[in-house]
């Protein structure tokens, strides 16, 4: 059970990083500005979805650690079932710290200036709460 954890809960993680990098990367390919309040709330609705994402990571990474020391404090794991999960959790870090420069692109992205306050509040949400605005 616990080998199947260890590999379960970092491939999940490569799964949610992977779906929502691409469409981190599709919002940013395709709105050049928030211009309109429909715009507006699609970023919304957008950062949300990354927030939660990153409260499952969160989630994930915790309980992946957890179950990987469990798992070598009781011989339950060998070498290979050790080091192949963390090389998932390393590829999971890297794309990780890739899509830090799409999320900072699309966190400054051109506002109208009647807009610029709410967008600015998503963001500081986005940056420094763990649930949306």
């Amino acid at each position: 059970m616990v080998l199947l954890g260890v590999i379960v809960l970092p491939s999940l993680q490569l799964l949610l990083c992977l779906w929502f990098g691409r469409e981190l990367r599709e919002y940013a390919r395709r709105a050049p500005a928030i211009e309109t309040r429909p715009d507006l709330d699609r970023f919304r609705a957008m950062v949300a979805r990354q927030q939660y994402a990153a409260l499952a990571l969160i989630l994930l990474t915790v309980a992946y650690f957890g179950l990987l020391g469990y798992g070598m404090f009781t011989d339950q794991l060998g070498v290979i079932e050790t080091v192949v999960p963390i090389l998932i959790f390393i590829v999971v870090g890297i794309l990780g710290y890739q899509l830090k420069a799409v999320e900072r692109r699309v966190q400054t992205l051109p506002v109208a200036e009647d807009l610029r306050e709410e967008r600015d509040r998503v963001v500081h949400a986005w940056l420094h709460r763990p649930f949306p605005e």
